[in-house]
């Protein structure tokens, strides 16, 4: 098992997963959002989404939340969202590409996760919380 404990960035907002509970990779593979978090994160997309205006961070965690999601419906869409930020968005790249590695697992697509998880260590080959 392994425990927890480390940041990430996306632009300048700072998402922390800190956890003294021991996790096994399963854990982090069923882990699913919460109701709450993901209509909040939803509402705040889709509001900027009316107003033509999405930023990163929107879109970045909605996307978050969906890959999350228990249904495989969310976890496509998620992954959409989040390969459009990757295209376009070259800060936050190595977020992008450990939540892609996430969501295509969580489908079963193992050989596109291992691709992301490649892509996420070019990216920051001193990490392997991906693998």
């Amino acid at each position: 098992m392994k425990v927890i404990n480390t940041q990430y960035y996306h632009q300048s907002y700072t998402y922390k997963i800190s956890s003294s509970k021991a996790y096994k990779m399963t854990d982090i593979l069923t882990e699913t959002v919460s109701p709450a978090d993901l209509k909040k994160f939803e509402q705040i997309y889709h509001e900027q989404l009316y107003k033509n205006n999405v930023t990163p961070k929107a879109q970045f965690e909605y996307a978050w939340c969906l890959v999350r999601s228990k249904y495989s419906a969310d976890i496509k869409k998620g992954i959409i969202l989040l390969e459009e930020l990757y295209n376009t968005n070259k800060e936050g790249q190595r977020d992008y590409l450990y939540y892609l590695a996430l969501g295509t697992a969580r489908l079963k697509e193992y050989s596109k996760a291992l691709d992301f998880c490649k892509a996420f260590l070019s990216v920051e080959p001193g990490k392997t919380i991906a693998i």
